[in-house]
């Protein structure tokens, strides 16, 4: 499941996709 970049809508199903959106943001955001 992926985070919604274009809206920063984060809305996982669970802690563990919560945290998986956060680390793939952050790494999206560290290559800009």
């Amino acid at each position: 499941m992926h985070p919604d970049f274009e809206t920063d809508n984060f809305e996982a199903d669970t802690p563990e996709d919560a945290a998986a959106d956060a680390l793939l943001w952050i790494l999206k955001e560290a290559n800009r």
